[in-house]
């Protein structure tokens, strides 16, 4: 799915924290400030009215950004246009469809105050709440349907509302590993790193085709390694280099295989696939920082620094 993430340009650093974690389970995040996406010379409503038509769901991130006064006392409050586009969407795409994620005790309009939100104070659990409402919209896109004793699975094929359903060969096995995925999942969240590798084990064997499984074994061994002192770095790198075999273009398999191979002291390797990561995806400041990283192990600081004002750059963009 395509995911807008919206908000001001002081929120910028935790908006691509948010498309990082969205990128991470698969979809395809569409931060505001991307390249290309206000054309020159266009009004800006007529280009957000045209995003709505483009994307499946949208995230904006409320966050301290003005000084305002409300009833003779100084108080944080949301950037009035974060608001504006909020409502726009909801209007286009539907509430289900539309959250917003609140970080500090910024001022909102009263009529929103019962309107559950992600927490950002808590990341971890606002990572996890994330994930569970990306799941829910994918559950409305790919859903099981009955033809006689037959099970049939649908999957919404294409970006945006111009996608189709079609039904999908081999239904069973695709349902049966994406419950794995899930369950797998639950136990990484909760550091049950053993039991979170059987069960994508078990997803990718009734689905070994499927990038975003590798990609997720390939961290949770590294957690193993971490946490347990069992296998190594390699093993996860070969995780990773299956999901990118299956999708060339997927930025964050290229930024957990390049940090591996900085830890395995491969820094050529490593500069390589961060350099893929940014060409993908530009708009990731934690690429540049990254990279940064390997530049100064390889001594070239001029490389490192240059990084590192690309980074703080991507950061204030807008």
């Amino acid at each position: 799915m395509n995911i807008f993430i919206g908000g001001s340009k002081e929120s910028l650093s935790l908006a691509t924290e948010i498309a990082i974690t969205i990128e991470e389970h698969g979809h395809i995040p569409r931060l505001w400030n991307e390249y290309g996406l206000f054309s020159a010379g266009s009004y800006t409503l007529e280009s957000l009215e045209s995003i709505c038509n483009d994307v499946d769901a949208a995230i904006f991130v409320f966050s301290e950004d003005d000084k305002t006064l409300y009833r003779e006392a100084l108080t944080q409050s949301v950037r009035d246009n974060t608001l504006i586009e909020y409502g726009l969407f909801i209007g286009r795409l539907s509430r289900e469809r539309v959250v917003f994620c609140r970080k500090g005790v910024a001022k909102i309009a009263t009529d929103l105050l019962g309107v559950t939100h992600i927490d950002y104070d808590m990341p971890i659990r606002a990572n996890a709440e994330i994930k569970k409402w990306l799941d829910l919209l994918s559950n409305k896109k790919e859903f099981e349907g009955t033809k006689g004793d037959e099970k049939i699975f649908y999957h919404h094929y294409g970006d945006g509302k111009e996608g189709k359903y079609m039904m999908v060969e081999s239904n069973h096995a695709v349902v049966e590993a994406n419950n794995f995925y899930q369950l797998s999942q639950e136990y990484y969240h909760y550091g049950e790193y053993k039991k979170a590798l059987r069960l994508i084990d078990k997803a990718l064997l009734a689905d070994p085709d499927n990038y975003i499984y590798h990609n997720h074994k390939g961290i949770i061994l590294d957690y193993i390694v971490f946490t347990y002192k069992i296998g190594d770095l390699t093993q996860s790198n070969n995780s990773y280099t299956k999901a990118l075999t299956l999708k060339p273009d997927f930025a964050f398999g290229y930024r957990n295989r390049a940090l591996n191979n900085m830890r395995l002291k491969k820094y050529n390797e490593s500069i390589e696939d961060y350099s893929r990561a940014i060409d993908i995806n530009p708009n990731c400041p934690k690429y540049y920082r990254e990279r940064a990283y390997v530049y100064t192990a390889l001594k070239d600081f001029k490389k490192a620094h240059d990084d590192t004002g690309k980074a703080l750059a991507v950061d204030e963009e807008g």
